[in-house]
This record gives structure tokens, C-alpha cells and sequence, in this order.
């Protein structure tokens, strides 16, 4: 797909060096595109700039292209609004072998004059769109970033290509089949992604349909498609580029875009690499299929805002405290979808308005009756307007319910403890006070990050309508990262 065409491949003597953030280096990656030709940018007001250009995409995603051969005079004339970035820029241009290329340039930074006096620009983009020769009607062809497949192979024997994830989904308006396929060097990537920790393309995501749909349309449901895989995979999984038939203009296209990525993490929260191979798919299609249901009932935006949050607070590269609050964080944000749920089926009933208006006018006269200071009176005036809303407790026991889970009463009490610590003084339990993490059977730090972790982990997979299996990791400690597969009691 991506690895084997010429067109992204394309190399030349004066494209050996790249840029990144105007600073050259050396990358060598065969998913990633590249594309050098001739082209034009068009500016609003008439204003044309010929220019030889250099493009490609790294494999985070991110999608730079430089200009050269732009005249001293066009630069100053032209180019210096675009630069300062008030003004945007339309590229088209055509690569030594004969691709069309599309590009909207914005911003963008001024690198040097030549000996010839001609100037060079760099730009990083949103997207870039190339129209080759591609093969595909009633599908889509998208390359993603750090998805990993089971190992495929036995104990101590060289790795092996895996086969691909197929599966169908039932998406309006039509049935899709869905296939996650290794790239051809899947198991060269894997390994320097497992060492490396960043971001690389490591599969083809194929979406196919009965009849062609928007560009659009199979775009959305890939994105919708990564969230999903994400959340499973417990890492930023997300499309860099696409193949695929436009049909509103009657003409094949690939899309690069410079989506948000994130760097590699291995703690997926289903075991999607677990079993036999076919087991794994199963799994998967199952997951996949209730969250996109889900998708389609609840609020997308709250979904996939929740889901970033819970992608950050993976991420390795952080203080194990900050990775803490940022699952507190993701805690507060499935509490919020079920706050006014909370109020309005449970506490307002128990603890009405009416009823704490008389509270707080019954405890202020009592307490000036018994000769205590205005300040004392307004500090449990404020007290008692907290009974606006429910504890913590309460909050996450309705949330247990709602979402029909049984959770240990030790469990939710570590939670409770931990998440408040974390968001009252950024400090875990047992590094302030281990007294209170032994009565909390907590061994250390560690393990309070995946007691939260994995209580968090399960609410979202619930949240999604998951009742399969899923990775525990709360017995972990820091002698050991462990897991525990199990299911969902009711």
C-alpha cells in the first residue's frame, strides 16, 4: 500500500537532506511519504510564485514541505504576509514523476538565500493531498501508528509476521468490513517501537463497503475506529494517511494529515494479544462493535474528550505523581457525565434545596444563639452549602451501578483515598503517610497508580458497553508490572 508506491518513495539527490523545524537531519522510514517536483503557489489577489518544492511526512504524522528557488523579489512581494501568517497560500504543484499535489500553506518560516540570491521557505501543514495511481473503489486504505499484534510465535523463536485482524461492523448507513493489517516490516517496527517508545506507522487500516461513500464518511468512522482501538490497545492508535475514491470528483486520492499522535505505551486494557490468534479478533470485533453503538447513543464530544484524557495519562514519559493526576482527571470526567443523572434521580430527593436552605438558616441561628463570631457562622454557612452535591463516595457508588459494575468495598475505598490525595496535594499515600497505605493494603506508590489506573480503566471499558474480558493491573508493585485478565462481575 504506502511502503510500495514510487510516488511516496520518491528520492533525489537534492531531497537526501530533510527538515524538521527548519533544522536538517536524516530519517529513513519507507511508509512515510515524500514527494519533490515543481509547483506554484497562488495567493489571494492574483499573486503567482513558481518554485521547486520538497515534501514529506515523518512518522508521527507531522507533514513539512520546503520551497526553493523563490526569487529575492517574489519573496519580498508575495510571500512575506504568508510567512507572518495572515494570509494563506494555495500550492499545487507536480512531483518528477508526474503525482499532482495540493497543499494550503499558512505561517511558515524563512530559511536562507542561496548563492543565485533565491530564497528557501519551510512550512509545516495541516494536510497535504496527492492524487497517484491508485487501484481502490469501494474502499479505504489508511496507514496507523502503534498498533501491535500478537507476538505469533512460541518462546524462544525469532518473531514472526502476524495475520491480520478481519472483522465486520455494523455501521449506519451500511455493514463495513474492517481489516487491520500488518505492514510488510510490521516485525522490525514493533520491535524499535517496543525500544524506542515514540510514535510509528505499523499497520493498514481497510475500510470496505458495499457502494462508495463520501470521503468523508469512511474518514469519520476510521477516526471513530482508532478512538476505540486506543482505548483497547491502551496507546494512541491513530490514521496519518489516506487512499481512497472521491466520487463527488470523480477521481482517486491520498490524504496526508497531520493528526495528533502520541508516543507508544503497552498497557492495553483488553486482552487483544493474549490468547490465540482468532480468540484476539473475536475479542476485538466485539469490543469494537458495543463502543461504536455507544458512540452513536451517547455524546461523542464527552466520549472522545474523555478518551484523550485517558490516552495522556498513559503516557510514559512523565513523573509517576503527574500521571496520577491525569488519571484523577479522567475519574472527574466520567463523574461529570453522571452528576446530573445523580442529582436529579437521587440527591435532590434526599437532600432537596427547601430542606438545605433550613439547614444552614437553623445552623446559623444556633450557632449566634451560642455566642460563636460572624467568621465561624459564614465558615459552617459554606460547610453546609456543600450538601449541594453528593460525596465522592456517593458519586462513584452511583456510578458502580449505573453502569453495573461490582467492585470491592476495599477497592473503592483505596480509590477513594488515592484520588483525593493526588488532587488535594499532588502526593501519593504512601509516600506522606504509609501508616494510612498499610491500613489501605498498599505496598507503594506504584501500586496506587494501577490500583487508580485499573478503576479507571474499567469504568471507561463499561462506559463503552465492554463486558468482555479485560487486564487488571493492580497488583503491580515497583518489583513488578503485572497483569491479571478478568471479566466483568455484575
Amino acid at each position: 500500500m504506502f511502503g510500495a508506491s514510487r510516488a511516496m518513495n520518491n528520492r533525489s539527490q537534492e531531497m537526501e537532506t530533510r527538515l524538521r523545524e527548519g533544522f536538517p537531519h536524516r530519517e529513513d522510514d519507507n511508509s512515510v511519504a515524500k514527494y519533490v517536483g515543481s509547483g506554484a503557489l497562488s495567493l489571494p489577489g492574483g499573486g503567482v510564485v513558481q518554485c521547486r518544492f520538497r515534501a514529506d511526512q515523518d512518522a508521527d504524522g507531522s507533514i513539512q514541505i520546503v520551497f526553493g528557488s523563490i526569487s529575492a523579489l517574489d519573496f519580498v512581494h508575495h510571500l512575506v504576509s504568508v510567512v507572518k501568517g495572515g494570509i494563506t497560500a494555495e500550492f499545487r504543484g507536480t512531483t518528477d514523476d508526474g503525482v499532482a499535489i495540493t497543499a494550503k500553506c499558512v505561517g511558515g518560516r524563512a530559511l536562507s538565500l542561496d548563492s543565485a540570491g533565491n530564497a528557501t521557505i519551510y512550512f509545516t501543514l495541516r494536510g497535504l493531498v496527492a492524487h497517484p495511481e491508485i487501484a481502490l473503489d469501494a474502499e479505504c486504505r489508511l496507514l496507523i501508528t502503534n498498533f501491535a499484534f500478537s507476538p505469533f510465535t512460541h518462546l524462544g523463536e525469532p518473531a514472526a509476521q502476524p495475520p491480520p485482524h478481519i472483522l465486520s461492523l455494523d455501521v449506519e448507513p451500511e455493514a463495513a468490513g474492517i481489516e487491520i493489517k500488518p505492514l510488510d516490516d510490521y516485525v522490525r517496527r514493533i520491535v524499535r517501537l517496543q525500544q524506542t517508545r515514540t510514535v510509528l506507522p505499523t499497520a493498514s487500516l481497510i475500510i470496505k463497503t458495499k457502494s462508495s461513500m463520501s470521503v468523508a464518511w469512511y474518514h469519520d468512522l476510521a477516526s471513530n475506529l482508532c478512538k476505540l482501538i486506543s482505548v483497547a490497545a491502551g496507546t494512541a492508535v491513530e490514521w496519518i494517511a489516506a487512499d481512497g475514491f472521491d466520487p463527488e470528483k470523480n477521481k482517486h486520492y491520498r490524504f496526508h494529515s497531520a493528526r495528533v499522535t502520541k508516543p507508544f505505551c503497552s498497557l492495553p486494557t483488553i486482552p487483544i494479544k493474549d490468547f490465540g490468534f482468532e480468540a484476539n479478533t473475536t475479542i476485538l470485533g466485539r469490543y469494537l462493535q458495543a463502543g461504536f453503538n455507544r458512540l452513536r447513543e451517547g455524546d461523542e464530544r464527552q466520549l472522545s474528550s474523555l478518551i484523550a484524557a485517558f490516552l495522556d495519562a498513559r503516557l510514559e514519559g512523565e513523573y509517576l505523581e503527574t500521571r496520577g493526576i491525569k488519571i484523577a482527571v479522567t475519574l472527574e470526567i466520567i463523574r461529570s457525565a453522571f452528576a446530573d443523572r445523580l442529582l436529579n434521580e437521587r440527591w435532590d430527593a434526599v437532600m432537596p434545596s427547601a430542606l438545605r436552605k433550613n439547614l444552614t438558616r437553623v445552623t446559623s441561628a444556633a450557632l449566634k444563639a451560642e455566642g460563636f463570631d460572624a467568621e465561624v457562622i459564614k465558615l459552617a454557612t459554606e460547610t453546609l452549602n456543600q450538601l449541594s452535591r453528593p460525596s465522592l463516595r456517593r458519586q462513584i457508588d452511583y456510578i458502580l451501578e449505573a453502569l453495573t459494575l461490582t467492585v470491592d468495598k476495599t477497592v473503592v475505598d483505596a480509590v477513594v483515598a488515592i484520588r483525593n490525595r493526588l488532587v488535594h496535594t499532588g502526593r501519593f499515600i504512601s509516600n506522606v503517610n504509609p501508616k494510612r497505605a498499610g491500613e489501605l493494603k498498599i505496598t507503594d506508590s506504584v501500586q496506587e497508580f494501577y490500583i487508580l489506573l485499573s478503576f479507571v480503566d474499567r469504568l471507561l471499558l463499561r462506559t463503552l458497553d465492554h463486558t468482555g474480558p479485560y487486564m487488571d493491573y493492580s497488583t503491580s508493585d515497583n518489583s513488578q508490572l503485572q497483569h491479571v485478565i478478568r471479566g466483568f462481575r455484575a
